[in-house]
């Protein structure tokens, strides 16, 4: 990714990428993770010395928009509003430079601080697309998920350590196509929660605690969220019960937001994180066995 495809990034007076940056292990979801011919490697690095994601852009407008979005948000005279936010972002250490000239956004590892954890990825939305792209496109992405009106989102990954075999799990990666808001539940959030259902009520009230303050800050924001992912992770050691339940919950993918001047906001990301609260909230009291077979394999 040259220069010329940003043409408001500094590239020269960018500072270069560190050395002995290695594949992220636990990306999930999003680009980077298929087997796509495109000439774009979109993978994840990491930097293991300080727990540092290096994150590529993407070409043209859609890096571009992205860039902003963090730097937006991360700047020394960020508004109140915005750096309430930030908590619910991974930190961001600035933009950098490789030798191949591709442009990357520096990024704390949000699951450093996880023993063995296992991971979900939501993309968020009623809409699959902003409104002010092809309407081509927008038939094309809504027509790859029939439930995304009722749902609100799609689980585009997800990885479950299993400590009995010590082995990661996840599942294909379309799984998350097929469901309809019964089986987001049945195979999706509470597979995600763990093959030890006693610990389900414990994880799902961390995560929704997190979700309900999230769901508070959104309401008072500026832009609106296309095509954004949420990630859910937590420690799948044994642990104790609820004060000590680890969890991350956090918003990545800016490439498609929209400031609410450009545009009305009809992402319909709201209702996807009403729909997520509801279902971690039925989890929390659901001790039922978890559903047989279970559509997780071996990573």
């Amino acid at each position: 990714m040259i220069d010329d495809d940003h043409p408001h990034i500094d590239y020269d007076n960018l500072p270069p990428t560190p050395t002995c940056l290695v594949p992220y292990a636990h990306q999930i979801g999003g680009h980077g993770t298929g087997h796509s011919d495109s000439s774009q490697d979109y993978r994840l690095l990491l930097h293991p010395p300080t727990n540092t994601i290096f994150k590529p852009l993407q070409n043209g407008s859609r890096g571009l928009r992205e860039a902003e979005f963090y730097l937006r948000v991360f700047a020394a005279d960020a508004p109140p509003s915005l750096v309430d936010l930030r908590p619910f972002l991974p930190t961001f250490h600035g933009l950098y430079r490789s030798s191949a000239r591709v442009v990357y956004l520096a990024l704390e590892d949000v699951l450093a601080c996880l023993q063995n954890p296992s991971v979900c990825d939501l993309k968020m939305g009623t809409a699959a697309c902003p409104p002010d792209v092809d309407a081509a496109k927008i038939r094309s992405e809504n027509a790859k998920y029939a439930h995304r009106a009722t749902v609100g989102f799609l689980l585009t990954g997800m990885k479950v350590y299993h400590e009995e075999s010590g082995e990661y799990l996840s599942v294909p990666r379309y799984f998350g196509r097929c469901l309809d808001l019964d089986a987001v539940y049945s195979s999706g959030i509470r597979v995600f929660l763990g093959p030890n259902v006693a610990r389900h009520p414990d994880l799902a009230r961390a995560f929704l605690a997190r979700l309900q303050h999230m769901r508070k800050l959104l309401s008072n924001q500026c832009f609106a969220l296309y095509c954004s992912s949420l990630l859910l992770a937590y420690s799948s050691s044994r642990l104790p019960t609820a004060p000590n339940v680890k969890t991350v919950v956090k918003l990545v993918d800016f490439a498609h937001y929209r400031s609410k001047l450009e545009s009305q906001d009809v992402s319909g990301f709201s209702h996807g994180l009403d729909t997520l609260i509801r279902l971690l909230d039925e989890a929390s009291c659901d001790s039922s066995q978890l559903c047989d077979p279970s559509p997780l394999s071996i990573v």
